[in-house]
């Protein structure tokens, strides 16, 4: 289905949102009963990584592409990216891709070469225009998101605008993420920021247009819905004063709790960053 400039998105993105979703929170909760948390909790405290540390690691071992997942609202999230720009910049980072609609590029770029507010206005008004018909960008309006744009104007990071042109959309991630990896530049240092159940499937079709190419993909966990409050909650008492990342690629054990005992989605990540609380200070 297509959409038109006069013509909103139908529900049919909403449903299929919800469907997906839906099917998420059953399979989360039919293996729930498997997952141990002081087994987690001690193995993650063994094995925990600073966030930075892990990205430039990776940067030198000779990856290309860091996916790193996100959810619109979450500001510690959205936070942990703009904060680690300018390092990872340091390190050879050349491209910053977010899931923006692309026919928004030369808009940015005209922010990023006057300097004025105004054209990232332009982007915001463009948020509210697609949450008004369903799509829930407006959450990133005042999360902090656009500060990771503000960043990389501020340190000369190139950024690219990946995702589909939502005017003339089928309503579907199956769509929009073969596109959004089509768009994502090759054989530089990229980053590639966007909401977390894209990036399984982003990769699988990256590494369809280049099989050799490099990709490692980092999932952010939050306290926030059921799907990732276990996890916060079997870290509750460590009282961490900052995220950490597990790099599950070297500790199967690790790897094997959210075989046994978590959805399949984190199967697919090659690292997680857990976030702490609020009140958590050591």
């Amino acid at each position: 289905m297509t959409t038109s400039k006069d013509t909103p998105l139908t529900l049919d993105l909403e449903i299929l949102e919800s469907l997906v979703f839906a099917a998420f929170q059953h399979q989360f909760e039919s293996s729930i009963k498997n997952f141990k948390p002081e087994e987690f909790r001690n193995l993650f405290d063994s094995y925990k990584e600073d966030v930075t540390s892990l990205l430039l690691r990776k940067y030198d071992e000779g990856i290309l592409l860091i996916q790193i997942g996100e959810t619109h609202d979450s500001q510690k999230k959205h936070a942990l990216v703009k904060d680690n720009l300018l390092y990872l910049k340091e390190k050879g980072l050349l491209h910053l891709c977010l899931e923006f609609e692309h026919t928004f590029q030369k808009t940015y770029d005209s922010y990023v070469s006057t300097g004025e507010e105004s054209y990232l206005q332009k982007i915001i008004e463009r948020e509210r225009i697609l949450a008004e018909r369903g799509y829930p960008a407006d959450s990133r309006i005042d999360s902090g998101y656009f500060d990771i744009l503000r960043e990389a104007k501020r340190i000369d990071l190139r950024v690219h605008f990946v995702d589909s042109d939502f005017d003339n959309l089928d309503p579907s991630a199956e769509m929009r993420d073969p596109e959004m990896a089509l768009r994502i530049p090759k054989n530089e240092k990229a980053l590639f920021y966007c909401g977390e159940l894209h990036l399984p499937t982003t990769k699988i079709h990256i590494q369809k247009i280049s099989s050799a190419y490099p990709v490692f993909t980092i999932g952010q966990i939050e306290k926030g819905d059921k799907v990732q409050k276990i996890i916060s909650n079997a870290l509750e008492e460590k009282r961490y004063v900052k995220p950490y990342a597990l790099d599950l690629n070297l500790h199967e054990d690790i790897r094997e709790i959210f075989k046994k005992g978590l959805v399949n989605e984190y199967r697919h990540f090659d690292a997680i960053v857990c976030h702490t609380s609020e009140k958590q200070m050591h």
